[in-house]
């Protein structure tokens, strides 16, 4: 891909994650050959994992920032942010004060930086079985005077904040989310823009059929805001002893994974059934229609495209008060179940299925919701103001 269009492009800065694909069919749909994606590699040698056409992309050594480079940057009205990363610093600090900065979220750069996050995002179990450390404690205090006295330079998460202060969009889904990150963050005058990696069309089979089974779905991976523990007692307390409990653990981390599957045969036998490995798509979303019933524990927004599957299915899913998707989603007006307060014994209902008539409405209002065409509108609508 050239640099050397002399029409005024967006640049996308971007790393090699497995949403950009995504992310430049729904700009190119919206802004059509006006984009540019400088994806950062953090060594000359590194391997591209998840970007499919590399036509599409102009690849960029951290280290060696040319003119070139420092020249798209400097002309550009508008610079697109997928996610913030610490291997993102040196270009923002070469990039013109007036540009228009918009940060399109993945949320990892906010719940994983130890000093926006930290306890809240867990169980208390979970906490201290697998999370605290006096050592961890210990070396998010020492850090910032570390990199005080002897790099000279502020510790990279404070200056991640800092970068983040300087945004003037945010591209996110819903407003809850975003007011919960603008007040964690201490922003004020960004604004939202409704952007999503997980457009309807891109994540979900329309024709995909409906839940045929009455097994139970927890949790999306083998990390620790899974918060599996909680949701194993909840359940335990609730008798799930004639159900299968599907828990996907086929990635993050490997020693939590074998500890969550140790706890779950020990508590559930042979009705507790890990996914260790990945599987391909079509076997995945078999073993999803079994599932009629979805436990997302997370007290963070998360796992959004497998909550969207599991409601276009036809699920009955639970998810945790304090995570915004689900204050989101009974905003819009989904049937969605919080654990709290309708996973419990005094709900003589929790483990039937979803009515169709549910069903079909929940489609219907993720359907037009999330709609590709209703994402690129909004694109269209705050950006294109911005552009000379």
């Amino acid at each position: 891909m050239s640099l050397q269009n002399n029409s005024k492009p967006i640049v996308h800065i971007a790393t090699d994650e497995k949403f950009i694909d995504t992310a430049h069919n729904i700009y190119e749909k919206a802004f059509p050959g006006k984009n540019k994606f400088l994806i950062i590699k953090r060594y000359k040698n590194q391997e591209i994992e998840h970007l499919s056409d590399y036509k599409n992309y102009h690849f960029i050594f951290i280290r060696n920032i040319d003119e070139r480079i420092s020249s798209t940057l400097s002309k550009a009205d508008v610079i697109v942010f997928h996610g913030i990363s610490t291997s993102m610093l040196s270009l923002i600090k070469i990039i013109p004060e007036n540009t228009i900065k918009i940060w399109n979220v993945f949320g990892f750069e906010v719940y994983r930086n130890p000093y926006l996050c930290g306890k809240e995002l867990y169980g208390k179990k979970t906490y201290e079985k697998f999370v605290y450390s006096y050592k961890k404690e210990m070396k998010k205090k020492i850090k910032p005077f570390y990199y005080k006295l002897f790099k000279h330079q502020k510790e990279p998460y404070l200056q991640l904040i800092e970068v983040m202060k300087g945004m003037h969009y945010m591209g996110i889904l819903y407003k809850e989310e975003f007011e919960f990150f603008k007040d964690k963050i201490g922003l004020r005058d960004i604004k939202q823009i409704r952007f999503t990696y997980f457009p309807i069309e891109n994540v979900l089979d329309i024709q995909s059929g409906v839940v045929n089974g009455n097994n139970i779905l927890v949790g999306n991976s083998a990390s620790y805001s899974n918060n599996h523990l909680e949701a194993f007692e909840q359940l335990k307390k609730n008798k799930v002893e004639d159900k299968k409990i599907i828990c996907p653990l086929s990635y993050g981390d490997e020693a939590y994974a074998e500890k969550i599957i140790k706890k779950g045969k020990d508590l559930f036998g042979s009705n507790f059934k890990p996914l260790k490995k990945f599987l391909p798509i079509r076997e995945y979303q078999k073993i999803l229609k079994s599932c009629g019933l979805v436990l997302m524990n997370h007290y963070r927004q998360q796992a959004v495209g497998n909550v969207l599957n599991a409601i276009h299915l036809g699920s009955k899913v639970y998810l945790n008060k304090k995570n915004t998707l689900y204050h989101y989603l009974n905003r819009i007006g989904c049937d969605i179940y919080s654990i709290e307060n309708d996973f419990n014994a005094s709900n003589k209902d929790k483990f039937n299925l979803l009515e169709k008539k549910k069903v079909m409405k929940n489609r219907k209002i993720i359907e037009d919701e999330l709609s590709l065409g209703k994402i690129c509108e909004e694109l269209v609508h705050k950006i294109s103001p911005l552009l000379n």
